[in-house]
């Protein structure tokens, strides 16, 4: 008996009970008693480490008992099965070779991931399951990957059967999965989210235990059940990865992806990770951070071995260049004959002339942009938000800098060629603006009301008006208004732009402010430019000098500061004294004057037409010196001293672009540091008050050409009007009347390089004979002699070819492509200089 003592000190001590629970085995439940004693009857007697409270004695049931339990002692052992599949004992389910549709019965196909079987147990079980039938090869694998993953976060393998040549799991029956709580209109909380990713991590985790990999994560195969337990399916699909870096970037990808789908319903199209719907999901909150450390980065390992990788791939390349350079002759050849040369738009009055080339490099242009707008888009309203925001991209290169010459400067391209692509640019945000706006309208009424839509109305006008005015009727009547009304329009389109942009997103808003800081670093370093090549702070200001002659312009900038000017360069005038408005202009000029060095002072050759221009004829004093700012030299200077023969053709004022070239190829044949030895000018002249102008230039370079004897120079001027006879001005320089004949000057230069005829003079001026005079004489054959035309560079990569360089009208030009197309084999190649006159 109990003593009173030990009765008055009863106390309850919870901790006690605690230490003995922690301490004792795990009580299973009735279903994991069940489990284990039916396969007590089937493996035979049980382990000794078992507990000893554990009965041994046989269970009492059907009739069939007996039946079981003499075929379970006829089968092996569960162990040896369990150590050849790789899992634990307790993990292995064995494979019954029976149809399972003895003990299931089918109740219809339910599509998670893909289409399972949804049964349920033949009484008196009455049990609902899931049934997924494997076939081919793998199917044993599969059932492997089944059995060592078993954990609370994957559905649970319950059975399988093998039955004529397939492979039937049982699984438990889950049939809500992530994709229905996305379908749904209700978004989780934070909190909800939480719990989800968090038994995501787990399951993966185990996963990274085992050293295994789904591979095949989305929102159909994670399930959650009616507990809100997350059940990860499909774990067939595990493979595994061991110790390689980076094996599991795909699952936390796919872990992204899947949170991106809860937090905003959608994942974005071009597959980076992000979060669009601010005000939901601030970018301070848990979930964004989360999804933030998702997003996989490339391994040490990895950036290594890509790194050694491109440092191979390019010493291979640099080996393989002397073996690649016969072929890019044959590209190159092919590519100029076939898609530059020929013109498949031909120049009208409103459009073109637009080659091959071009039109095929709009064709991509236009496919990239189509293929951004249209890929998996789910309606016009996404279309239209895409459209929106592809034109802000296009956006990014109009808003590059103020001055185009300036970007094609950076870039290494002609002004033609930068000229080209903002135009296209501009079209396609006009274009991506227009398809951005049909969007909205066609969803229903549109108020302008809000100021975002009312500055979107005011932007997309600024944008068409801005189109409009660039049209080349209005932009030739007064080119200096039109180019401040594009440029105020276009800030106002940005202004516009920024109003209509949501404030508390910041994604769409970057590219604005790229466009916006691009631009403003942009005007940074040209403005830094021209104030250190002009010396305004330490040398003073520049000073200019404006004389005519016959009409024609002649200006003399006095530079602060010498400045390097390579030849068919241009700069870009700021002379605030000229007239009323002159402050607000600046005007591109091509430098006549060169120098080896550098130079002191600068020479302009200026056509007057409208404007600027016509303003400066009217101001015309030597004595006067006006203050001037410029900007550049811009422009890219042909390589003409690795040229053999050249031939210049120009018309009226295009006479200035060539004047550099003739005088830095006669210095350097003197110098013996350039390749020409024959240049030949043909000048097609309308008027000869501009021959008057040019006279003491031209004279100057042939004087410069008798320094050393050399004589490379021959010039022909063919003058339009006046009825003159053939006029030579010695052996070098003569007039003729009419037109020139450009296929018959071509193909005598041609042919003359062929026969060893275009060579210098010797000694003097005696035995020089001009092209046309050798045609005359029939001197010239027409053999298929070789012209050299853009220059041979440095190992061998460019071949000889001979320079056809212009500088000329418009229909000159366009007549020179079709000449000079057929005299590509000849290795004749047409070079069109930044300059050229326009069309009175």
């Amino acid at each position: 008996m109990t003593s009173d003592s030990d009765k008055r000190q009863t106390q309850v001590d919870f901790s006690r009970v605690k230490r003995n629970l922690q301490s004792l085995t795990p009580i299973p439940g009735p279903r994991e008693l069940y489990t284990k004693a039916q396969n007590a009857f089937q493996d035979g007697p049980q382990s000794p480490e078992q507990p000893p409270h554990v009965s041994k004695r046989k269970r009492t049931g059907s009739p069939g008992d007996a039946l079981v339990e003499t075929r379970a002692r006829s089968e092996e052992l569960i162990l040896p099965k369990a150590a050849d599949a790789g899992v634990r004992p307790h993990e292995y389910v064995r494979i019954k070779n029976e149809s399972p549709w003895q003990s299931l019965q089918k109740v219809y196909e339910l599509k998670l991931d893909g289409f399972i079987t949804v049964a349920i147990r033949k009484p008196p079980s009455c049990e609902i399951v899931t049934v997924k039938n494997f076939v081919g090869s793998d199917r044993e694998q599969k059932v492997k990957r089944l059995q060592q993953t078993q954990h609370e976060n994957f559905v649970r393998f319950l059975e399988a059967f093998h039955s004529e040549g397939s492979v039937y799991v049982v699984l438990d029956y889950v049939p809500i999965s992530l994709a229905h709580v996305v379908a749904s209109p209700a978004y989780p909380t934070e909190l909800q989210l939480a719990a989800i990713l968090g038994q995501i991590l787990d399951g993966l985790a185990y996963l990274a235990f085992k050293k295994l990999e789904h591979g095949a994560l989305t929102c159909s195969n994670i399930l959650v059940t009616r507990e809100g337990v997350i059940k990860i399916a499909s774990q067939e699909c595990c493979r595994d990865v061991g110790s390689l870096p980076g094996a599991d970037l795909a699952d936390a990808k796919a872990l992204g992806h899947m949170a991106m789908e809860l937090i905003q319903k959608y994942t974005q199209d071009d597959g980076a990770t992000g979060v669009e719907d601010c005000d939901r999901w601030p970018s301070d909150s848990k979930a964004v951070q989360f999804l933030a450390m998702t997003t996989p980065l490339m391994d040490i390992i990895q950036a290594y071995a890509v790194a050694a990788g491109g440092i191979l791939f390019v010493f291979f390349l640099i080996n393989l260049l002397p073996y690649l350079a016969p072929l890019w002759k044959h590209i190159s050849l092919f590519t100029l004959k076939h898609l530059i040369y020929p013109y498949l738009l031909h120049r009208h009055r409103f459009i073109g002339p637009c080659s091959r080339a071009e039109l095929l490099t709009q064709a991509i242009y236009l496919t990239a942009n189509l293929f951004c707008l249209s890929f998996r888009v789910s309606g016009v309203a996404k279309a239209g938000i895409r459209a929106g925001t592809l034109s802000l991209v296009n956006m990014i290169p109009l808003f590059a800098g103020p001055s185009l010459s300036f970007l094609a400067d950076r870039l290494g391209v002609s002004l033609q060629v930068y000229r080209c692509a903002h135009r296209s640019a501009g079209f396609m945000t006009v274009t991506l603006v227009l398809i951005h706006v049909l969007s909205v309208v066609s969803q229903g009424s549109f108020s302008l009301s809000p100021p975002q839509h009312l500055f979107a109305v005011i932007g997309a006008s600024s944008l068409c008006l801005l189109i409009i005015l660039s049209l080349p009727l209005l932009r030739k009547a007064s080119y200096e208004i039109f180019l401040r009304m594009h440029q105020t329009l276009a800030a106002l389109f940005a202004y516009s732009v920024w109003r209509h942009l949501p404030a508390d997103k910041l994604f769409p808003r970057l590219y604005l402010y790229i466009s916006v800081g691009l631009f403003l670093f942009s005007c940074a370093l040209q403005c830094g430019g021209i104030l250190y090549r002009n010396g305004t702070f330490r040398y003073g200001h520049s000073r200019g000098q404006i004389t005519q002659a016959c009409g024609t312009v002649q200006m003399k900038i006095h530079l602060s500061k010498p400045l390097k000017v390579h030849a068919g360069q241009y700069i870009s005038v700021w002379i605030p004294s000229v007239s009323f408005w002159s402050f607000l202009q600046s005007h591109p000029f091509v430098v006549t004057s060169w120098s080896d060095g550098n130079q002191k002072s600068l020479d302009l050759f200026i056509e007057p037409r409208r404007g600027l221009t016509r303003e400066m004829l009217s101001h015309v004093s030597a004595a006067d010196s006006r203050l001037v700012l410029f900007g550049g030299p811009h422009g890219i200077s042909a390589p003409v001293g690795e040229c053999e023969t050249l031939l210049m053709i120009t018309s009226d004022f295009g006479i200035a672009a060539h004047l550099p070239y003739l005088k830095q190829l006669i210095h350097g044949y003197n110098a013996r540091n350039v390749r020409a030895h024959r240049v030949h000018l043909v000048w097609q002249l309308s008027d000869i008050d501009i021959g008057f102008a040019a006279q003491p230039l031209l004279n100057s370079a042939l004087e410069d050409d008798r320094i050393d004897q050399g004589y490379i120079l021959c010039i022909s001027i063919y003058l339009e009007s006046g009825g003159i006879h053939k006029m030579p001005f010695g052996k070098r320089a003569t007039v003729y009347s009419g037109v020139a004949n450009l296929r018959e000057i071509i193909h005598a230069e041609v042919a003359a390089k062929r026969s060893g005829n275009a060579g210098p003079g010797h000694g003097s001026e005696g035995p020089k004979m001009t092209i046309e005079e050798e045609l005359e004489s029939g001197k010239l054959g027409t053999g298929n002699g070789k012209i050299l035309v853009t220059g041979e560079f440095n190992d061998q990569l460019w071949f000889s070819v001979n320079l056809v360089e212009v500088s000329a009208s418009e229909k000159i030009r366009d007549d020179l492509r079709i000449i000079v197309r057929s005299y590509l084999d000849e290795k004749v190649r047409l070079l069109e200089l930044d300059y050229q006159p326009q069309k009175k």
